[in-house]
């Protein structure tokens, strides 16, 4: 087993890295005629895989650099979506990279660099709605309650309004009341 797992990690990570050289020669070489939304998405998916290869690898500084990257091309990218299930899509590949993001912050005991994560994730996501209006608030308390969670793992003491579980709770109350009652408008 020990052997197999040997060849399994050798495998991968040669395979990783191959594939990370493949795209620093591919994003040199991108045309005018992908910028944009594509180049958005491109970017998005690559470093998304390099962060992933580095965080296997146990490269935590590198994976979040990616992960950041990644997210960054993912919130550029908002500009340019506009069919419903794009959003979805660009929202549920942003919601993991953001947590990705603040679990290797929290597990750095780096809070408020996660607290400013998680502001900017907020801020950047909440105005991106969907015509079942009832479905983006669902995914806004989710956000709420997974960071609330990530504070709760890895215990952090509650030293302003921001850390206190009492913050998260409410807004994800109020927001599962937004969802409610839209549903029941639906």
């Amino acid at each position: 087993m020990k052997r197999i797992s040997k060849y399994l990690r050798e495998f991968s990570s040669s395979f990783y890295t191959s594939h990370i050289k493949r795209f620093k020669s591919t994003e040199k070489s991108i045309t005018d005629r992908y910028r944009g939304p594509f180049e958005n998405m491109l970017s998005a998916r690559f470093n998304f895989k390099i962060a992933f290869l580095n965080e296997f690898q146990g490269q935590f500084l590198y994976s979040l650099k990616y992960y950041r990257q990644s997210y960054s091309a993912l919130a550029a990218w908002i500009n340019y979506v506009d069919e419903e299930i794009m959003i979805d899509q660009v929202k549920a590949v942003a919601e993991f990279c953001h947590f990705k993001i603040c679990n290797l912050l929290l597990s750095s005991d780096l809070l408020e660099d996660a607290l400013q994560q998680f502001k900017i994730h907020v801020s950047t996501f909440e105005s991106l709605f969907t015509q079942q209006l009832w479905r983006h608030y669902t995914w806004v308390v989710r956000q709420y309650l997974v960071f609330c969670q990530l504070l709760d793992k890895y215990e952090v003491v509650e030293q302003n309004p921001m850390t206190e579980r009492v913050f998260y709770w409410e807004n994800a109350a109020r927001y599962s009341l937004k969802r409610l009652s839209n549903f029941e408008e639906t």
